[in-house]
């Protein structure tokens, strides 16, 4: 959809406003060093395990791994009671490197992180840019 399209209803001098903003804002967009702060460079495994063992124990975890980690089961009550059924699932994810802005989220999956980043555009920015263009006037909050 054409930003035209978008804005059908606005009179032509709203219509160049809202051309020149959205061309101010795309250098601004441009000047900014979008691609520092979604630098994806830590690929993780999460691993869910399910074992039951000889004796009718189970046992459930989960457990984040990096590249290179070896995977060791669970021990059972003794010795002597073995891990009869294993079933193992991994889940890929991207962690970042970004400590500084994102504080102790450098492990949050990059799946998640996208997920809230859009449902802010949905509730928040969408929101705020329909109610600029229906009145330009009102400044966003």
């Amino acid at each position: 959809v054409s930003f035209s399209k978008m804005v059908t209803g606005l009179k032509s001098a709203r219509l160049k406003l809202a051309r020149a903003a959205k061309h101010l804002r795309a250098i601004e967009l441009s000047n900014i060093d979008k691609h520092r702060y979604l630098n994806v460079i830590a690929p993780r495994v999460e691993k869910f395990e399910s074992i039951r063992f000889a004796s009718g124990l189970r046992s459930s975890s989960s457990q984040a791994l990096d590249r290179g980690a070896e995977i060791y089961t669970v021990p059972g009550w003794n010795q002597a009671d073995k891990a009869e059924n294993v079933h193992r699932r991994f889940r890929a994810f991207v962690t970042f490197n970004e400590r500084r802005i994102l504080g102790d989220a450098v492990t949050l999956p990059a799946e998640h992180l996208l997920e809230l980043i859009l449902k802010q555009i949905k509730t928040v920015i969408v929101p705020a840019f329909e109610k600029f263009i229906k009145n330009p006037r009102v400044a966003a909050p």
